[in-house]
């Protein structure tokens, strides 16, 4: 190698050199050697601190915050893979490891929320089930969290007022305030500064008064189990831009549902025609009469649920008309449905990806539609309870194995179950039998369900013993119904929390 050679080796080695030690004090300015931000571990330890005052148990990952922990690899901790910053904190259920309510109620978790303002990459904050803490009495003033997403508060008994402190997080996208003690109106003005909300859980309060209009902007809201009331607020001076779930489930909604248009102004040009994925409008007072082909336009419409206006009516039946959207849950137990929706099933034929489906409660009539355990059936949950319908659970076909709870009692069905009943069943959680008048003994079989856990047989004609391993196969039971039938044989096995209804009927040779 000559001179000049060496001397550009040399060169390159050099810089070469510069350029490793460069990168490596940038990287030391980006994050810490242990991949964890000092002020967010000292934030973490204070909350810590909090938790330790308070008598409760800090998770056990959590260290010293000495320096040599990395806090990202704590528990109810995740950071950002690029930053390395603290992204989400999972809070939740906290108080689950603190010291019982004493009889002074002054035994709970007191922490300042300004320490969350420690963590300004936080995304994802769930203070969901922290009751009894500070955050009933010092609510969330002065939370700034500019790149904060997705906020749950649900189950802390919050008092409405909470909502006027989130005026600042003006990157939230998801509340979830539900099943708190939030009550009068719902409160629009405290959240018009949150522009990029896209949903809006306020389910399981006691807000009342009418559901304002300007929330059903939103993307998805939620809220039901309220007593709100009045008619729905979309008509055709409001319509919603961008609504995909509504759900008023369990309030107060009340009138009749216009017969030309629907409980909703749908037309081809319609913007929920695009959007619209979900209605949920169970347990309330709807009436007046509601065909399904009303719903033509909504071609994104993937749950209807309408269970329990029992003064509604609802037309699902329209011979040959073949709707442009595919559910994936259809509730309409107590709704007046034409008695001939499972005996001539033209609208549930043309459904193929249904998981959800409550058609009880309505007096139907015809066979047990066996016809819907398919090959490529996605049913999940199956309730058909409190109607006539007659037949037997054979021939079916193909096994279910993504099916976890049937409910077919009160009906007449009858015949002998199959005795490769788990093959065809071999994933329920939920099976009730009962009030039908199926006879033959139980198969065996029915043991290698692994994960039942409440099993009614009970007003049937069952006949012989029931299967012992009931009694000692079945870990998840909870709840086993077996009454007035003609069983004998009875073995009990450990089942402590088994909560048992059984009465055996004497046979001619006990007798």
């Amino acid at each position: 190698m000559s001179a000049g050679e060496d001397g550009v080796y040399f060169r390159m080695r050099f810089f070469f050199f510069f350029f490793l030690v460069a990168l490596c004090l940038l990287d030391s300015n980006i994050s810490t050697p242990h991949g964890c931000f000092v002020e967010e571990r000292t934030a973490l330890m204070d909350i810590g601190s909090s938790l330790t005052r308070s008598n409760g148990t800090v998770p056990p990952s959590w260290g010293r915050g000495d320096g040599d922990d990395d806090c990202c690899l704590w528990e109810r901790v995740k950071c950002s893979n690029i930053t390395g910053r603290v992204s989400h904190l999972y809070f939740s259920n906290l108080y689950d490891s603190l010291e019982v309510l004493n009889a002074h109620g002054d035994s709970f978790w007191r922490f300042n929320t300004t320490v969350f303002s420690s963590f300004p990459e936080l995304q994802f904050l769930d203070l969901s089930s922290i009751y009894p803490s500070s955050l009933n009495i010092d609510g969330l003033v002065r939370l700034k969290l500019p790149k904060l997403q997705h906020l749950n508060l649900s189950y802390n008994w919050l008092q409405e007022s909470i909502l006027a402190d989130l005026g600042e997080l003006v990157s939230l996208e998801v509340l979830d305030a539900s099943s708190n003690a939030m009550s009068g109106v719902v409160p629009t003005a405290v959240l018009k500064n949150l522009t990029n909300l896209k949903e809006l859980n306020l389910s399981a309060n006691g807000f009342s008064g009418s559901l304002p209009g300007s929330l059903l902007e939103l993307p998805h809201l939620d809220p039901s189990g309220s007593s709100l009331a009045g008619r729905t607020p979309i008509n055709s001076s409001l319509e919603p831009v961008s609504l995909q779930v509504l759900n008023l489930n369990n309030n107060r909604m009340s009138g009749a549902l216009p017969t030309e248009r629907g409980p909703i102004p749908i037309t081809p040009s319609s913007n929920l025609s695009l959007s619209l994925k979900g209605l949920r409008f169970s347990q309330n007072n709807l009436s007046g009469k509601l065909s399904f082909f009303l719903l033509r336009n909504l071609t994104k419409l993937e749950e209807i649920s309408l269970s329990g206006n029992i003064n509604l009516a609802v037309d699902v039946n329209i011979p040959g008309w073949v709707p442009p959207f595919q559910l994936k849950q259809l509730a309409l137990s107590g709704c007046g449905l034409d008695k001939g929706i499972i005996a001539e099933p033209h609208f549930l034929r043309t459904q193929h990806h249904l998981q959800e489906l409550d058609l009880s409660n309505n007096n139907l009539s015809g066979r047990m539609p066996n016809w819907l355990f398919t090959k490529e059936a996605t049913l999940v949950n199956l309730n058909l309870g409190n109607n006539s319908l007659t037949g037997s659970l054979s021939p079916i076909w193909h096994p279910q194995t993504a099916l976890q709870s049937i409910v077919i009692s009160t009906n007449r069905i009858a015949g002998k179950l199959p005795a490769n009943f788990s093959a065809i069943f071999p994933s329920l959680s939920t099976l009730d039998l009962s009030d039908n008048n199926f006879h033959g003994e139980i198969p065996m079989s029915l043991c290698s369900i692994k994960h039942m856990k409440d099993l009614s047989l009970s007003n049937n004609n069952f006949s012989g013993e029931m299967p012992t391993c009931v009694f000692t196969d079945f870990p998840e039971l909870w709840t086993l119904s077996a009454s007035n039938n003609q069983l004998g044989g009875l073995v009990f096995g450990g089942m402590k929390k088994l909560s048992i209804g059984f009465a055996m009927q004497p046979t001619e040779q006990q007798i």
